[in-house]
């Protein structure tokens, strides 16, 4: 399902189809030039108040560090200055992710997220803190894993993909190192597997929470990027986890900030319980994602059978799709009222967790849909059952659902615009196959959406915008503007 292989689809045409992950590797992202020497910018109350903003934004999507000892930290570079150590590197990542981080639906096109200033400032607090990791990266400490998960997580926002995905295998290496270090991962029965053991302890519920939210964080980060890249990563993915869902927070993080104003000790409580709920929401998704993905690729499966397509193997196919339609409905049923959203409709949710919810949502169905479509563009119309074609309309739905959804967070910089285009791109692609197909079989072109070009314009405007950060974007523009160019679609954004 990767850009690269729909490319490859022969309703394109294309002879030479591009490699977008060698794009990638050819040229990073240009970092932005530093401009003076940020000396202002270390001011301890600068730097509080952009400790507090990436608690309200980031900490909230991955909850992996314990509040009040990030605060300690805070308080000692406040007393003698920056260090050589962990704690400072910690920091200064913070401060690097807080700068460009922003709520969705706060900016708009042109906004400041691509502001040459604000990137400045971000990449000083960036190369100061990459100039301390070099000591952890041989450590065995939650730290060291944390440094390189907001690495990656920086890297991702300012569209270094492969430089993120480096990051992202090195946070899930330390995080693997730690568990070990800790007696947490043995043998399992079988032999051939290893399993992760968290030892449940009164006094070290704290840390345990840390461990269980970074290893998550790590997994659900480094297997989105790796789906896209086709690399591999660490070996956290190959481990099995004892533990169905990560613990919540405990009691003492839920009652402390002793030591800042109760509005805000309060403020980062109900952060930390809400940004808990989205995480288990997140990775119950996660593991239905992983289970649909599962079942259509094991050995034997419908997907691996000749002409699934046609009468003979339509029948598993639909199964499978209504099996996990049900387990999506379930789980958006058992939403708690903090993570619910709107079951139909595009209208914009003005909440970061929510729309990123509902994305993830819509990235199964995706999966579940997508050979249908993948049937209707590469296989003999007449072979096609109307139980595939139907499938097949419900997929260019929801693709063109996606992009309607989606352009609420086109132009706000975060861990996940990279992936979004790429999604997004998909998503057009997947109405451009059906519209050149439907040119030798008119038939097809009543499952196309309406104003389904519109939508394919939005995701070109929006690959335009951040087009100068990640050089394979360039590539993929060029290609979305052909396609649309031969089907005779204006592609002004």
């Amino acid at each position: 399902m990767k850009v690269e292989s729909l490319l490859r689809w022969p309703v394109f045409g294309i002879q030479n189809y591009p490699s977008l992950t060698a794009s990638l590797g050819s040229k990073d992202a240009e970092a932005p030039s530093q401009a003076g020497n940020g000396m202002f910018d270390l001011d301890s109350d600068v730097i509080t108040g952009l400790v507090g903003n990436f608690l309200s934004i980031n900490h909230v999507k991955n909850p992996i560090f314990d509040i009040d000892l990030l605060w300690s930290y805070v308080r000692a570079i406040a007393e003698t200055g920056l260090r050589w150590d962990g704690p400072s590197c910690l920091v200064l990542l913070i401060c690097a992710v807080s700068v460009i981080s922003a709520p969705i639906n706060s900016e708009s096109c042109p906004g400041p997220s691509r502001n040459k200033e604000r990137l400045e400032r971000a990449e000083a607090y960036f190369q100061m803190a990459q100039r301390r990791i070099g000591m952890l990266h041989h450590a065995n400490s939650l730290i060291s894993a944390q440094c390189s998960f907001l690495t990656a997580v920086y890297l991702m926002s300012t569209l270094r993909i492969m430089a993120a995905w480096k990051a992202f295998s090195q946070a899930g290496t330390q995080c693997v190192g730690w568990l070990a270090a800790r007696g947490h991962i043995q043998d399992s029965m079988d032999g051939h597997t290893s399993e992760i053991i968290l030892h449940k302890t009164t006094s070290g519920d704290i840390e345990q929470h840390m461990e269980d939210s970074l290893y998550w964080s790590c997994l659900k980060s480094e297997l989105e990027l790796r789906t896209e890249l086709g690399l591999p990563g660490s070996s956290l993915n190959e481990m099995k986890y004892t533990h169905l869902y990560p613990s919540p927070p405990s009691p003492r993080q839920l009652s402390s900030g002793k030591m800042r104003p109760d509005s805000e000790a309060f403020r980062e409580r109900e952060n930390l319980e809400t940004g808990w709920f989205f995480y288990l929401a997140e990775i119950a998704l996660r593991r239905i994602m992983n289970e649909a993905l599962s079942s259509r690729y094991w050995t034997g499966s419908w997907y691996s059978s000749p002409g699934w397509w046609a009468t003979t193997g339509e029948r598993e196919f639909q199964q499978y799709v209504e099996k996990y339609e049900v387990k999506l409905e379930t789980w958006q049923n058992m939403l708690p009222p903090s993570m619910a959203f709107p079951r139909e409709g595009s209208d914009k949710i003005g909440d970061t967790l929510k729309a990123i919810l509902r994305s993830h949502l819509v990235d199964i169905l995706d999966v579940l849909y997508f050979p249908a479509v993948q049937a209707v563009c590469c296989q003999p119309i007449q072979e096609l059952t109307s139980s595939v074609i139907g499938i097949a309309k419900k997929a260019l739905d929801n693709a063109n659902y996606r992009i309607t959804i989606s352009e609420e967070g086109y132009w706000v910089r975060h861990q996940g615009t990279w992936l979004m285009l790429r999604t997004c791109s998909r998503s057009a692609l997947q109405l451009l196959a059906v519209a050149f197909r439907a040119r030798s079989e008119s038939s097809l072109s009543q499952i196309l959406p309406p104003e389904w070009e519109h939508s394919v314009i939005k995701v070109i405007g929006a690959i335009e915008y951040w087009e100068p950060e990640s050089p394979d974007l360039t590539v993929l523009l060029e290609c979305l503007r052909n396609l649309t160019s031969q089907l005779g679609i204006e592609a002004t954004s």
